[in-house]
């Protein structure tokens, strides 16, 4: 699921929802939502947001550093491992998939986007992060990076 980056048309919890109860009828089928951002308070919010509503895979934009990766890792995981708040969410049924907490740190997927010769630098680092499990490169903002 592609969320616009464009501003008149921000994605919001219901929208993200739309869109997978729309794919959920395909059983063999396993979203990838693009976050608008992923880093800071915000960024680990929309993260957490996503993954309450049943999304299991997560792609972010713009992660530049190793340490970002690693930020953005804590904020799809619960702890001890992770900063994910528990609570009943639609993606634990609402409490009724009690074994959700236990299981949902390894069911998460994340992906990142190099994006900038920063990034483009760190490439082994952050591709070597624990909890990052695929790379995308971005050619479109990299041809743009100084």
């Amino acid at each position: 699921m592609q969320t616009p980056v464009n501003p008149s048309n921000v994605p919001t919890p219901s929208t993200v929802l739309q869109q997978a109860q729309a794919i959920a009828a395909y059983p063999q089928t396993n979203a990838v939502a693009r976050v608008p951002m992923g880093h800071g308070h915000v960024g680990q919010a929309l993260i957490k947001q996503y993954l309450d509503l049943g999304i299991q895979t997560v792609l972010v934009p713009m992660v530049d550093t190793p340490e970002q990766a690693a930020e953005v890792v804590r904020s799809m995981r619960y702890p001890p491992g992770g900063v994910r708040g528990m609570g009943g969410a639609r993606a634990s049924r609402w409490g009724r998939y009690p074994r959700y907490y236990l299981e949902a740190n390894d069911q998460v997927c994340l992906l990142v986007r190099v994006e900038t010769r920063e990034a483009l630098d760190n490439l082994d680092a952050i591709a070597a992060t624990d909890g990052v499990d695929g790379v995308f490169i971005g050619p479109a903002d990299l041809s743009a990076s100084p």
